[in-house]
């Protein structure tokens, strides 16, 4: 038996599709060719946050991609470039991996304050979250 459009309403689910997604998750338009895919993210509210020891992987996206951050452990630009952020230095121990360099700028205070503040966001890693911080970390939860 088929569940009505208006019974899947009722319990805080919407349809999009074929896939039902809880409410809580914005529906996105469906992108259709390239110009669909740059006008969305030219039209981007949402932060998105690129972490990494240098900005280089994907330097120039911010000019295509609006509200794109990087926080990165190695400042390129000499504070020069807006959309890089580099925390202050602090103590630790040799990095032996980007993993390591992943990790100390996600339990950094300054970039916990950074993404606290922003109340939202989305964060793009070269390594997994689950790799750089272990499975089960709720880092993403907490921020």
């Amino acid at each position: 038996m088929k569940k009505s459009a208006r019974a899947v309403k009722k319990r805080g689910v919407a349809k999009t599709g074929r896939t039902t997604v809880p409410k809580s998750v914005p529906v996105r338009p469906k992108l259709i060719g390239i110009s669909d895919i740059r006008r969305y993210f030219h039209r981007n509210e949402e932060p998105i946050y690129f972490i990494s020891a240098t900005p280089f992987n994907l330097l120039g996206i911010d000019e295509w991609v609006r509200n794109f951050h990087f926080i990165n452990y190695i400042d390129c630009f000499d504070g020069k470039h807006p959309s890089v952020f580099v925390p202050s230095p602090t103590s630790h121990p040799v990095f032996e991996s980007i993993e390591q360099i992943n990790n100390h700028l996600l339990r950094h205070p300054e970039v916990e304050r950074l993404v606290k503040d922003a109340m939202m966001g989305a964060a793009d890693l070269i390594v997994p979250l689950e790799v750089t911080l272990g499975a089960g970390s709720n880092w993403l939860a907490a921020h």
